[in-house]
């Protein structure tokens, strides 16, 4: 039987960063700074693009494979068709 990615019988790991890990962590969070609402709006654009240009690719690899012979369509490569 596969396992499970989470146990829920064990107990919770602590937090058992060093103090100065923790001290190092914090000073490289506090120089980030957030982004602006126009940096926000773009981040926003690009992944929609590229969700876009991910789904046409898609459908154009569908239409590609829907052109092949039906004997060819869902074996293409393998030997079968």
């Amino acid at each position: 039987m596969a396992r499970t990615a989470y146990r829920h019988s064990d107990p919770v790991v602590e937090n058992k960063r060093s103090p100065q890990r923790k001290r190092r962590r914090r000073e490289h969070l506090r120089r980030i700074h957030p982004m602006t609402r126009e940096q926000q709006l773009a981040l926003i654009e690009e992944a929609r693009a590229a969700r876009r240009a991910a789904q046409q690719a898609a459908e154009a690899a569908k239409s590609q494979v829907l052109t092949l012979p039906l004997d060819q369509g869902w074996a293409y490569g393998n030997g079968w068709g």
